[in-house]
């Protein structure tokens, strides 16, 4: 948590609540700005036992962490939530996911149909396991983002540090976990664009699509930021979830006959 604010987030919703989804209206807190989301009734959270990254696995996160978990093919199996009509030119979105097995073409990690800033999702490319790499839709709705392939596949039933940072030269995703860091950048102008006005967390509201584009796993501690964060921000985020510390500059300089001395 420390970690997230220090990047000063816009949003930060920990999704670690544990009120039942099943009777509506269960609040999805936004620890930043207020704009709290709203639990559909076909997701599921701590109540039904969903486990998020946790101690001592994740040493970052405390014990008894729960998490979001959306299911494909379900209906309203995902979060909404509302920032209002929003425009940035840069713009990160970040949160943790583990997929129960492969993931669809599509499937919405963090979307808005609200407006033409569409967000955060899996592209239409799959691995050999049926496993679909991250993507994302930007440049109203233009094919130039949402059909150009990052090749990240994000490993099933493990937990994974995930990111689209978008800026007015590029976009960058990026996928972290326990086999190291990878990142893909898509070199076009990106235009500043309406965004923020109608999320859905776990899904992707696409014409009358209900559940083909819901995301099959579990996701925690999703974090929209109104500034690009560097790959090294990025990465010092996972390092902070798994319990690896800021790396130290030593220095040391001769301070006198015979003597160093060692500051940092």
């Amino acid at each position: 948590e420390a970690a997230v604010l220090a990047n000063n987030p816009f949003i930060f919703w920990k999704l670690n609540e544990t009120n039942d989804p099943s009777v509506g209206n269960v609040v999805a807190y936004d620890y930043m700005g207020g704009h709290s989301g709203t639990y559909q009734t076909g997701a599921q959270n701590g109540f039904n036992g969903i486990v998020g990254p946790e101690t001592p696995a994740f040493p970052g996160f405390p014990a008894n962490n729960a998490a979001l978990a959306t299911f494909y093919g379900a209906a309203n199996s995902y979060v909404t939530a509302s920032a209002g009509s929003l425009i940035a030119s840069n713009l990160t979105y970040a949160m943790w996911i583990k997929p129960n097995g492969p993931v669809g073409n599509y499937a919405g990690l963090l979307m808005d149909r609200g407006g033409p800033g569409a967000g955060f999702d899996f592209g239409g490319t799959a691995d050999g396991n049926g496993m679909s790499e991250l993507g994302y839709i930007w440049n109203q709705g233009n094919q130039d983002t949402w059909g150009w392939d990052s090749t990240l596949f994000p490993p099933a039933k493990q937990w994974s540090f995930v990111a689209m940072v978008i800026e007015p030269t590029r976009a960058t995703l990026y996928l972290i976990n326990k086999n190291g860091a990878q990142s893909a950048t898509n070199v076009i102008t990106h235009d500043g664009e309406t965004f923020g006005v109608a999320y859905h967390i776990g899904d992707d509201k696409y014409g009358n699509y209900v559940g083909e584009r819901t995301f099959p796993g579990s996701i925690a501690d999703v974090s929209v930021y109104l500034s690009a964060l560097s790959s090294s921000q990025l990465t010092a985020l996972y390092n902070a979830g798994v319990g690896i510390g800021q790396p130290v500059k030593l220095y040391i300089v001769p301070s006198g006959a015979g003597s160093n001395t060692l500051y940092w």
